[in-house]
């Protein structure tokens, strides 16, 4: 059973992917604004299942949620970003856009930075060490 973290999951690909893991038994961690949407997904699979408002808009918060959840969970195996918006604008307006750019680039670019440093840190700590003993690879610039 993995610990697999779907942010975007209120609906679209994000929920179907929540489903398909909840479906296949392991630990979802659902996030998206829509708490609502989430909470329906979290009564259905309870067992397995937690949920938590994040809004990858909002930088700041997004990352401090973030992080948060990844000390809440001890080991996350897969973090999908499936949050994305969009509406239709035929007059090309700007201010009709900028939601979508706020949530879509420079939310998702925000949260893959944050992903990363995360990653890299836990590589840091588990893998590097590794990679140091083994003579082999010693002469490598880790």
């Amino acid at each position: 059973m993995r610990n697999v973290i779907v942010i975007g999951a209120s609906s679209g690909i994000g929920r179907e992917l929540a489903v398909k893991y909840l479906e296949i038994g392991d630990t979802v961690f659902v996030g998206a604004r829509r708490t609502e949407l989430l909470r329906e997904l979290h009564l259905k699979y309870h067992d397995n299942s937690e949920y938590f408002y994040i809004d990858i808009a909002d930088n700041q918060n997004a990352s401090k949620i973030l992080s948060d959840i990844f000390k809440q969970i001890k080991g996350v195996d897969l973090v999908l970003l499936c949050a994305g918006t969009g509406e239709l604008n035929s007059e090309l307006s700007f201010e009709a856009e900028k939601t979508t750019i706020d949530t879509n680039v420079t939310g998702f670019t925000n949260d893959m930075l944050h992903m990363n440093k995360k990653g890299y840190e836990i590589w840091r700590k588990a893998v590097k060490p590794l990679l140091i003993k083994d003579s082999s690879r010693s002469h490598h610039n880790y």
